[in-house]
């Protein structure tokens, strides 16, 4: 760079460093942050990334922004370090952005004003402050994609690039899952490149298998869920597909019955939380509730695809005005100008950046990102690197649009490779503008570096203590899964292999694969419950224990149609069972609420059972019948019993206060 180049770069990074110190002043509360924080906590106490309990928090989030927030909060009781940290973060990935437009259009304006833009912009700022995966996965993700771009223009560059770049795209995808692409993507723009990079190809695939790979060996190995995250299915759910789910003509099970009393008709978050609550795996209801949105989807394709179009419009168009209610989703409060605190004057200045760039926004960002596309691709040689900039701001805009619920925040995954189009069309507008008029004048910087932004010495060697540290941490978690699945292995074998092995050589094996069905499911393995239980009735088909274990393990995988079909067989031969009534008081609880509910949960409670959970579920479920049927007396009895039995039951103490609060009134 010239030296006019390099005074201006320097302008723009002490204006972006001013202009966080800025924001450090801004009053910022601490919240759940989407269930951030408490995953980080699990993971600080040793209760997250080897738990064998199938708990929501053990797979609802990858692993890497939370154990992120670990480290962090190893060091402080509290989360505010987390701001000052992501500001640096920011920091890099300006710079980061900076190196990435250099290398695809070499141009140095273009590239200082695409940094400007990641580094000045108010929404990155914002959930600079906030513990919120976004940040973290900017960063990794544009990490990846200067490597990616640089192997891709110097295809013989040594192994502990091919190495970096598939490390750094396998840990944005687990803080992301949709970042996967880049690990998909890479490889196929590496071959494309003909030469030494197709050899080295293997590398970053290696790499980039072996990290993502480890974690869905974890969830598989102690969760059985071969997957990254089954939060896919039900961020599917609620995007645009649950809005043609005909919930009248559903099959009758309490997903619908759930969705229709409670009014998550399009939310499943809500009803994942409350299948755990009753002890549903998020293993399975997150894909049951996915596979309803998708077969509405399949059954209304064209309105569906209509109704996508018009999400995408909208993330093209919404501007983030700083005190709209959804812009961090379920933390509205995150946000606001605070006149009244500490620093208002500083307050006033952040809350009128955030409101001149959301009136300019439209105006601006939009049509020059689409007019910076459209000139690139029109740009010949057309290079491998703009279409990988192309695919990956399309892809990141169909997933928050086609796939997800999406939303204002989700933008900030995908606005500055708009920042780089965006300011690469500003140049090229300028220059052809300048031409005209001056047609001799030289607006353009041409004195573009063509290295890396480093000594190629230095980078090489910062890239394999990288691999070389991530492959001790590999190591180390491996090690680790082995010795927790060996653990979980034995308690499971030491239970089950006698039992499985007298039933395979016995000629009336009925009771015993019964037996070991109920072993399953104390285990938390209901699919493998199921198939003992199937054995066990194909000798018996009127063994009401084994047709409660049926029922009862189709209920644990969120089935509840074919749940209540065994219970009642069940009750029909036997109606002392606990457990029986229990799962069919549920189900009848939440599917019409009637007299079989009430008659259900009262014979289970009657029964003295010894799990507090159950007894605080049942009495929570009954006085909501009782309330229904009008007999309000007896619906205040069992809300109170339920407040005391669960002093720290927090998602529905509050509730039922404030109901018993309402019906005392009354």
């Amino acid at each position: 760079m010239g030296k006019k180049s390099r005074m201006f770069f320097a302008l723009i990074f002490v204006l972006a460093v001013s202009i966080r110190l800025l924001y450090s002043f801004h009053p910022a509360p601490e919240s759940p942050a989407g269930g951030y924080l408490a995953t980080a906590d699990a993971v600080t106490k040793g209760a997250y990334l080897f738990a064998d309990r199938g708990e929501f928090l053990d797979l609802y989030r990858t692993p890497v922004y939370p154990v992120f927030l670990s480290i962090i909060m190893r060091f402080a009781d509290s989360v505010r370090p987390v701001g000052p940290v992501q500001r640096v973060i920011g920091l890099l990935t300006a710079l980061l952005v900076f190196f990435i437009s250099l290398r695809i259009w070499k141009n140095v304006p273009a590239a200082l004003l695409a940094m400007a833009f990641c580094g000045l912009h108010f929404h990155f700022l914002l959930y600079e402050s906030y513990a919120l995966s976004d940040t973290l996965t900017g960063f990794l993700c544009h990490g990846a994609l200067l490597v990616l771009i640089y192997l891709i223009q110097k295809p013989d560059a040594p192994s502990a690039f091919q190495a970096l770049g598939g490390l750094l795209a396998a840990l944005a995808a687990l803080c992301r899952p949709e970042f996967a692409l880049m690990g998909i993507a890479a490889p196929f723009f590496l071959w494309s490149k003909a030469g030494p990079a197709a050899k080295k190809i293997p590398v970053f695939v290696l790499t980039f298998t072996l990290v993502v790979g480890a974690w869905i060996l974890r969830n598989g190995l102690l969760m059985n869920y071969w997957r990254l995250t089954p939060n896919v299915p039900v961020a599917f759910f609620e995007g645009p597909g649950n809005k043609f789910i005909d919930w009248n003509n559903e099959k009758p099970d309490f997903i619908r019955s759930i969705a229709n009393n409670y009014g998550f008709r399009e939310s499943g978050h809500p009803m994942v939380f409350m299948l755990q609550n009753y002890g549903v795996a998020y293993s399975y209801s997150g894909p049951e509730i996915g596979r309803l949105a998708m077969h509405a989807v399949k059954n209304n394709f064209s309105e569906y695809l209509k109704a996508s179009a018009k999400n995408l419009l909208g993330r093209l168009t919404e501007t983030y005005w700083p005190l709209r209610k959804d812009m961090l989703e379920s933390n509205p409060v995150l946000f606001r100008p605070e006149f009244t605190g500490r620093h208002p004057q500083i307050s006033r200045l952040i809350y009128l950046q955030g409101m001149i760039e959301n009136t300019l926004e439209p105006f601006t960002l939009i049509p020059l990102f689409i007019a910076g596309v459209i000139i690139a691709l029109f740009k010949k040689p057309r290079s491998r690197e703009i279409w990988l900039l192309v695919l990956i701001s399309a892809f990141i805009l169909f997933v928050h649009s086609f796939i997800g619920p999406g939303g204002i925040r989700y933008r900030t995954l995908v606005e500055p490779v708009m920042g780089m189009f965006a300011a690469y069309a500003v140049i090229r507008l300028i220059s052809g503008f300048m031409r005209r008029i001056r047609p001799q004048s030289a607006v353009v910087d041409k004195s573009v570096e063509t290295g890396l932004p480093i000594s190629p010495l230095i980078a090489e060697r910062i890239a394999a203590a990288a691999v070389i540290a991530s492959g001790l941490g590999w190591l180390w978690f491996t090690w680790e899964l082995s010795h927790a699945y060996y653990a979980k292995w034995q308690r499971e074998y030491s239970a089950t292999a006698g039992l499985a092995r007298n039933a395979k050589g016995s000629m009336k094996s009925g009771p015993i694969w019964t037996q070991l069905g109920f072993e399953y499911l104390r285990q938390n393995l209901p699919a493998k419950a199921l198939s003992a239980f199937n054995k066990a009735l194909a000798g018996n088909p009127a063994d009401s224990r084994a047709l409660a274990g049926r029922g009862t393990a189709y209920f644990l995988m969120a089935e509840g149609g074919p749940a209540l079909k065994y219970l009642e067989e069940s009750l029909l031969l036997d109606q002392s069972d606990p457990d029986v009534n229990y799962y069919a008081g549920i189900i009848y609880g939440l599917t019409d609420g009637g007299r079989k509910a009430v008659v259900s949960l009262t014979r289970f409670l009657e029964s003295k059972p010894a799990e507090n959970g159950k007894t605080i579920n049942a009495l929570a479920m009954r006085a909501d019948c009782l309330l229904a049927q009008g007999r309000k007396g007896e619906a205040m009895r069992d809300y109170k019993n339920a407040v005391k039995l669960a002093p720290e039951w927090h998602n529905k103490k509050a509730e039922i206060r404030e109901l018993l609060g309402r019906l005392s009134n009354q």
